[in-house]
């Protein structure tokens, strides 16, 4: 199949668009992060900084400490509910970006949603901690 100049034209059009978006989405992203004030992401952390904020009591402390520790195990339960369509779609979008990749970029491609994915349980592991 053999592209005329016109496609040609319009196929660099679009990938320099969706290179531009994807990006600026990530600058953007890294920017929030880094930009964002670090969220307190244990119990404990919660406790202090809340004590630290309020000024909690021992007793305070203790059933405030059973009401994060019940919302973690729901929002825990929640995530189990939809992980499967996250996954979903982060495998279609995987895909999708494979079919457009040569089989020499897909190795390195498939490299790289490995390691993607290792850095994305060891920070799941972490927060559980």
């Amino acid at each position: 199949m053999s592209l005329t100049n016109k496609n040609k034209a319009q196929l660099i059009i679009f990938t320099t668009f969706l290179l531009g978006i994807i990006v600026g989405g990530s600058g953007q992203y890294l920017w929030m992060k880094q930009a964002a004030p670090r969220q307190a992401n244990t119990t404990q952390e919660i406790l202090e900084d809340l004590s630290e904020n309020v000024g909690l009591e021992a007793d305070q402390k203790a059933r405030i400490r059973a009401i994060i520790d019940e919302t973690f195990e729901r929002y825990e339960v929640m995530r189990n509910q939809v992980r499967p369509q996250f996954t979903a779609i982060r495998d279609d979008a995987r895909r999708r970006v494979r079919s457009i990749l040569s089989s020499e970029q897909q190795v390195r491609y498939d490299i790289w949603t490995r390691e993607q994915d290792h850095l994305k349980e060891q920070k799941e592991n972490a927060g559980k901690k």
